[in-house]
C-alpha cells in the first residue's frame, strides 16, 4: 500500500482509454488500497476534460456518461481530497522559491567558475575569459527577480 498524488491528466487516464491507462487502472484498482490523493478541483477539470473529448469526437456521448458518472462515484468514495487555500498555496511558493533561490545560487557560482567567466566594467557585462581577467560577480538577485516574476 502506498500514497499517490494524482493531478488531473493522470486521473483522466482512469476513465478515458489512453497511453497510461492500464497502468493506473491497475494502480487505483480499491483491492489495491493505495491512497490517491487529489485536490477538489480535480472534479471540475476532470468532468471538463472528459466533456471536451466528447465534444471533440474521440470518445462516445455514453462513454463520456459513464465515464463522468465513475469518476464522480470514485471522488465521493476512493479520492481522498485536499484542500488547497490561497495562504497554504502563497507559503509553498515562498519555501519552493527560497529553496530554488539557493539552488540556482549554487549553480551560477559554479557556471561562472567552471567555464572562466569575467567581468568586463566597461558595459558592466559577463564574457568569456580574457576581457577584464578578473571573477565575474553575476548579479544574482536580478536574474531570481526575472524568474520568479510569474510566481508574484
Amino acid at each position: 500500500m502506498a500514497a499517490f498524488f494524482l493531478d488531473t491528466s493522470t486521473v483522466l487516464k482512469r476513465y478515458v482509454q489512453e497511453t497510461g491507462t492500464a497502468w493506473l487502472q491497475a494502480l487505483a484498482a480499491p483491492t489495491v488500497r493505495h491512497s490517491l490523493f487529489v485536490v477538489r478541483i480535480t472534479l471540475a477539470e476532470t468532468v471538463a476534460a472528459i466533456t471536451r473529448r466528447e465534444r471533440g469526437g474521440s470518445i462516445t456521448p455514453q462513454d463520456a456518461a459513464t465515464a463522468v458518472a465513475d469518476f464522480q462515484l470514485d471522488f465521493a468514495r476512493q479520492y481522498r481530497i485536499v484542500e488547497v487555500s490561497a495562504q497554504g498555496l502563497r507559503i509553498t511558493i515562498q519555501r519552493f522559491t527560497l529553496e530554488l533561490r539557493t539552488l540556482l545560487s549554487f549553480s551560477l557560482d559554479f557556471l561562472a567558475s567552471s567555464v572562466g567567466l569575467v567581468c568586463d566594467p566597461r558595459v558592466n557585462r559577463c564574457s568569456e575569459s580574457g576581457v577584464a581577467g578578473k571573477p565575474c560577480l553575476l548579479d544574482k538577485s536580478k536574474l531570481f527577480d526575472h524568474i520568479f516574476a510569474t510566481f508574484r
